[in-house]
Formats: C-alpha cells, structure tokens, sequence
C-alpha cells in the first residue's frame, strides 16, 4: 500500500523538494471528508490551515506531553524553527500545487510526509479533502515512538479535520 501512495505523492508534485523516498515507507494511511463549498471559496491554504491553527483542548494537551517526553531523547520538540522555510504551523511546506500541499519533517527517527488534497468531488458544489501521512523510520527509537504515537495519531487527525472543516463551512 505505501508503494501506492508514494506513487500518488510523486505524480502531484511538479518538482519535488525534498529527499523523501517516498516508495520505501513504514507506515501510510489517508483519511478523508466531504465538504460544501457553494462559493468556490475554500483553497489548498485553507485546509492547510487545519494544522496551523490550535487543535481542540485535549490534543493539545497530548501534543504538550509529547514535547516534554520527546524532549528529554534530543528529538525536535513543537517549536516553529527560525529557518526561514515556509512553514504551516510547525510543519515545512516541501511543495504545493492548486489542489495539493505537501508537508514534513525529517528527523534522526523517522521522517514524516502529510499531503493535503483538496478536489472536486463530482458535479456541484462538494469538494473532498484527504489527508495521507507517510512515515519512514530510520532507527529503533523511531518504531517505539510511532508505535505509542500511532494509536493518537489516528484519533488526532480526523477530529483536527473535522474541527477545521466545520470552521471552514460557517465561514463559507
């Protein structure tokens, strides 16, 4: 299955920006939802902005245990680096088209890829939002630490989605 999305993720991207090799992943899953945009209002930035804006109370509670925990291993806590890089909250924007952003992190455990997609979804005005996330260990502390983060992560992602979502439909 990863194979699969790594292809996907190649094919979107005009001219990659990063070194991620994306057909040798550990880890892959997509998650997806349907929206109203009867203005044609809603872009790629503003789905990206799902993982800008504060999450509900209990994620970020859990993102700040996290940070301490990972913190006390030299790994790379939550704060937005000073780099210069063009940046969705914490995450690096790698590439991004009209319909499609890319976002990651490389790290010495593992490396990350989110890909945002926002398309048509048939005639009207719906539009379907996926989120796939790829992720590469590099090493036995990236296994342990996605295996106790992957559980959250998969809880964490749609209730954001659906959070800014809703956001995004009053607003439209």
């Amino acid at each position: 299955m990863a194979v699969l999305y790594a292809t996907f993720f190649l094919k979107i991207m005009e001219e990659p920006k990063d070194t991620f090799d994306y057909s040798d992943c550990d880890y892959c899953d997509r998650f997806e939802e349907v929206i109203s945009d009867s203005g044609n209002r809603i872009g790629i930035a503003d789905v990206g902005g799902m993982f800008a804006d504060p999450g509900p109370k209990w994620v970020s509670a859990l993102m700040a245990l996290r940070n301490r925990i990972v913190g006390c291993f030299g790994l790379k806590a939550d704060a937005v680096p000073a780099d210069g890089k063009p940046r969705v909250g914490v995450f690096e924007v790698l590439g991004q088209t009209d319909q499609t952003m890319i976002l990651g992190e490389d790290d010495k455990h593992l490396d990350f890829r989110i890909q945002l997609s926002l398309t048509h979804d048939g005639g009207g005005d719906r539009k379907r939002v996926t989120v796939t996330t790829l992720v590469r260990y590099h090493n036995r502390l990236g296994h342990i630490y996605f295996f106790f983060v992957r559980p959250f992560h998969r809880m964490i992602v749609p209730a954001v989605m659906k959070r800014r979502l809703r956001q995004l439909a009053v607003r439209v």
